[in-house]
């Protein structure tokens, strides 16, 4: 039987939303079930065997809507394993610096979850709005970073981990 995956997602201005979608396409081909919702909506848990939370970074921090939602359904989703993934402008030059900082956007939802695997990929400031777009591009910063290679290695390497993830929360 298939794994049944919701990705869910935070995404202001369109680039977390379009990563999560080649994630979702992704583990498609590796013969899951996936749906793609925005952390928005109204999401029950209880069809879903596993689970990929993603948010970008917005001044350091997770925003509040991907922290709540994770905290409101804490109880549901240490039922299942979840995969992280966060999207910064900070890992278009990846250092130990910009991984440590990415890390710690999401620290406020790791010790609520059974984690699987965590990524941090570089964003896009395609769709940002002024004057945010012209900042980025000021400082040089005001392209689109992101490795769609990396990412489908990364959702492979997460479809991989599930089985075992499944039989340890089982």
């Amino acid at each position: 039987m298939p794994h049944h995956i919701l990705i869910a997602y935070a995404s202001r201005y369109g680039t977390t939303a379009e990563i999560a979608q080649s994630i979702a396409a992704t583990l498609r081909d590796e013969g899951a079930l996936v749906d793609v919702r925005s952390i928005t909506e109204s999401i029950d848990l209880s069809p879903y065997t596993a689970a990929i939370l993603g948010s970008a970074i917005y001044r350091g921090q997770w925003p509040a809507e991907i922290v709540a939602y994770v905290t409101q359904h804490q109880q549901a989703l240490a039922q299942i394993p979840v995969g992280l993934f966060t999207v910064g402008l900070m890992m278009r030059k990846p250092s130990e610096d910009a991984r440590y900082k990415a890390q710690a956007a999401m620290a406020p939802v790791r010790s609520l979850i059974k984690e699987v695997d965590v990524a941090s990929f570089a964003g896009c400031c395609r769709n940002l709005p002024q004057p945010w777009k012209a900042l980025f591009s000021l400082l040089g910063a005001g392209g689109d970073y992101r490795d769609w290679d990396a990412i489908k290695r990364w959702a492979r390497g997460y479809a991989q981990k599930l089985p075992h993830a499944l039989d340890q929360a089982a």
